[in-house]
């Protein structure tokens, strides 16, 4: 993932690396003009796998198993892309939670449900790492929502499988609520 950062329009890239066996979150810094500004650096390096980083450059939620199941956890980034304080947990239940991912100040993320399978659950995260009350179940149908991705104007876009294939559904969020229902966009014409 990519988000910019301080107030140069600098960028930081986060990514997992298991180069020394266990999951870790890195980091690199980037100019505005895409060239590297400085060494990559370990931004999550606690002794647990974690993986699937995501940021919105002012916060940097990964995917951990220090629980006993995988959660989504978090840490405040200064403005040279640096953890900024301890971590902390966003979203840890009994179920697997994954894929988590910012966009327009929400954090949307899988959730494994033994009765409904795949889910997708979001929840309003500020800039000082606050969120805003509870995290909200975005779908749930008897089907897999799998690997959400949300950007600007609060879409959430995300594969379905309601329909036996594997479809590209989106929906809109606002403050981390959705807002309407679900809607189609690329369905597979099976011949």
């Amino acid at each position: 993932y990519v988000a910019v950062i301080g107030g140069e329009g600098d960028y930081v890239v986060v990514y997992d690396d298991n180069s020394r066996d266990i999951d870790e979150v890195w980091g690199v810094r980037l100019r505005a003009n895409g060239i590297p500004n400085g060494r990559p650096y370990t931004l999550v390096k606690n002794g647990y796998n974690a993986s699937d980083p995501t940021t919105s450059g002012s916060i940097l939620a990964w995917v951990d198993d220090r629980s006993g199941s995988t959660d989504i956890w978090a840490v405040r980034l200064n403005r040279n892309g640096l953890p900024d304080g301890d971590e902390y947990s966003i979203a840890t239940a009994v179920d697997e939670e994954t894929n988590p991912a910012f966009g327009s100040g929400q954090l949307v993320w899988n959730v494994c449900d033994p009765a409904t399978g795949m889910d997708i659950r979001g929840a309003q995260v500020y800039d000082n790492g606050r969120t805003r009350g509870r995290s909200q179940g975005i779908l749930v149908p008897a089907a897999d929502q799998s690997w959400p991705a949300t950007g600007d104007g609060g879409l959430v876009i995300f594969s379905d499988n309601r329909s036996g294939e594997f479809d590209l559904y989106g929906i809109r969020l606002a403050n981390g609520r959705t807002r309407g229902r679900e809607f189609p966009i690329l369905q597979e014409i099976v011949p």
